[in-house]
């Protein structure tokens, strides 16, 4: 990429997205290129050429962990709804004199 790099490109989506999902690929990665896209977040990473068979996996592993993060995300937002629903005063319940 000419204008920046994978793991820059991997830092700012996951800024703009935590729950985000980030395969990194490359054709000229090094292990330290690797360990760099993991501590920014990456989720996988991949080293071109590759075969179909050996994205699948990673695919099915990244759909399925994305899901699970929204899911996540989903029941937090329950929680907090419920627990502030909680903390409100109820109509039907009136205080004794």
């Amino acid at each position: 990429m000419p204008v920046t790099d994978g793991i820059a490109l991997v830092r700012e989506a996951m800024q703009t997205d935590p729950n985000i999902v980030c395969i990194m690929m490359t054709g000229q990665g090094t292990i330290q290129t690797a360990v760099d896209a993991m501590k920014v977040g990456a989720f996988d990473y991949v080293l071109k050429p590759f075969r179909l068979q050996t994205m699948l996996p990673v695919l099915t592993r990244a759909m399925n962990t994305r899901h699970l993060r929204l899911e996540n995300v989903q029941l937090r937002e329950a929680v907090a709804i419920h627990d502030s629903a909680k903390q409100l005063p109820s109509p039907w319940i009136r205080k004794r004199s």
